[in-house]
């Protein structure tokens, strides 16, 4: 329900924000922090100094030193800050316009608090239940399309894209493995909250759409895509002259522009939106197609 000043016209209604894929200085603080604050959680992966629970158990207590040796390690780009020692970027530095800071470092931060983080003895409740929670809020208090999942990895969000869940059903029924698989790869690979996998996702998704003009093992190629054309037209000539041409379409995209091929001569890809349409589009069409399958 709406508050009292918009319900009686003395102001405008805030307008509904897209989520964004951004994280901006500000954002980028309160996400470390609340990894720090977790921090604790993950010292059973090197020897620090012991403390006294509330209960009087011991547990470790965050050792900088050898947790930044570690992220030097594992996440060589997460910011860093004087004397090479990384940190969030900071009040002083957020009024720069010249601060760089890898953004899915950050979430690959995120990553390696969750699932390394144990439960300390005198906690009452699962910490990633709290760290899940609390990065989930800031996602969505920023307006950001990303979630930290059960699995512990972070995934983007589609907005309005009904299709990504609905094929995640539908994928269940197909029996061939080879096209099963693909199909989850390139979905998983399209949820990475780094926009460079979906070339990648794409790719694997041409993969599968090529794999499955082969769904019917006792037929050639074309046979089986004819039947499979066939069958979702349900002997309706206008839809079956519509899947033909789509059929086709999609397989001279996956050979003109580099998806499946390489060579010098491929059309590049170089906008992301484009990859968006592609990856949707050929989907679309797989999403139909496995529903017609014998």
């Amino acid at each position: 329900m709406s508050l009292y000043t918009v319900r009686n016209g003395m102001r405008t209604p805030i307008a509904e924000f897209s989520l964004s894929s951004k994280i901006d200085v500000d954002t980028y603080n309160r996400l470390f922090s609340c990894c720090r604050k977790y921090c604790n959680h993950i010292n059973h992966m090197f020897s620090g100094a012991v403390k006294l629970g509330r209960d009087n158990s011991n547990y470790l207590t965050s050792d900088d030193d050898r947790l930044m040796a570690i992220l030097d390690r594992e996440i060589p780009n997460l910011y860093k800050r004087k004397y090479g020692k990384k940190m969030r970027p900071g009040i002083i530095l957020s009024k720069r316009q010249d601060v760089e800071y890898d953004q899915y470092a950050l979430l690959d931060f995120i990553e390696f608090v969750s699932r390394n983080m144990v439960d300390c003895e005198d906690d009452s409740c699962n910490c990633f239940s709290g760290f899940k929670d609390s990065v989930n809020g800031i996602f969505n208090d920023f307006k950001l399309c990303f979630t930290l999942t059960d699995s512990k990895q972070i995934e983007r969000i589609y907005e309005d894209n009904v299709l990504l869940s609905e094929v995640e059903i539908t994928i269940n029924v197909v029996e061939e493995h080879g096209i099963k698989g693909l199909l989850n790869e390139s979905i998983r690979l399209f949820k990475r909250p780094n926009p460079n996998s979906h070339n990648l996702a794409v790719d694997k998704l041409w993969d599968a759409f090529e794999r499955l003009k082969s769904y019917y093992s006792t037929l050639n190629k074309r046979e089986s895509a004819e039947k499979i054309i066939k069958n979702m037209s349900n002997a309706q000539s206008e839809f079956e002259k519509l899947f033909n041409e789509e059929f086709a379409a999609l397989t001279k995209i996956g050979n003109d522009f580099r998806i499946r091929h390489h060579e010098l001569n491929k059309i590049d890809i170089t906008d992301e939106k484009h990859y968006a349409y592609f990856f949707n589009r050929c989907l679309s069409l797989i999403a139909t197609a496995i529903q017609y399958l014998e």
